[in-house]
């Protein structure tokens, strides 16, 4: 005799995967391949540095986020 194959589903896998993969490719390349591809480096400096730059005139863009400083520098790319 033949199993009855009709009653038989396939298994479903959590609707939730799909997302968490989604996620964690976008993170992997937000981490690793665009900052490569756009040349950007965050270089760790002291607060006098960024005062001398801010003084100079250098500075293109600040963002002040969890305590931290970031800025563009406007020549060089740093």
């Amino acid at each position: 005799m033949k199993p009855n194959v009709q009653n038989q589903h396939a298994p479903k896998g959590n609707p939730f995967m799909g997302f968490l993969w989604g996620i964690l490719i976008v993170l992997f390349l937000n981490w690793l391949i665009f900052p490569n591809l756009t040349n950007r480096k965050i270089n760790v400096t002291d607060y006098g540095t960024f005062i001398g730059k801010m003084e100079e005139g250098k500075i293109k863009e600040v963002m002040i986020k969890n305590n931290q400083i970031y800025f563009t520098v406007a020549e060089d790319g740093d």
